[in-house]
């Protein structure tokens, strides 16, 4: 049984092999240097919640309107943003957060915080 599946393996991968498309070197020169790739993007604000208990970070996409995160519990933030950079952004605790120790911190931080 294993020498059959072992074979059947192979032919798999011959298959695919035989009949995969040749790309040419340009094309996977333009696209490893596209400027759409994951890493190059830059959509996003890292956010801090932290209190004495509990840390939380967010990527928090950017757009010019407010948004809602949960930290811990019931607790929500409200976040007023805009979509031009990380600057100017406001945080509004719900009052559920008012049982949470204090004092609750919600900043921007550099990006590499959030990773």
């Amino acid at each position: 049984m294993k020498f059959s599946g072992v074979l059947s393996s192979l032919a798999i991968c011959a298959f695919q092999v035989a009949y995969a498309t040749p790309l040419e070197a340009n094309s996977v020169a333009e696209s490893a240097d596209s400027s759409d790739r994951l890493e190059a993007r830059d959509d996003g604000c890292c956010v801090l919640f932290q209190n004495q208990n509990n840390l939380a970070h967010y990527v928090v996409p950017k757009a010019n309107d407010a948004t809602t995160y949960p930290f811990v519990g019931y607790c929500q933030i409200h976040i007023n943003r805009n979509a031009g950079s990380c600057n100017g952004w406001t945080f509004t605790a719900d009052p559920d957060c008012n049982d949470l120790a204090q004092p609750l911190t919600l900043e921007v931080r550099p990006r590499g915080d959030c990773y």
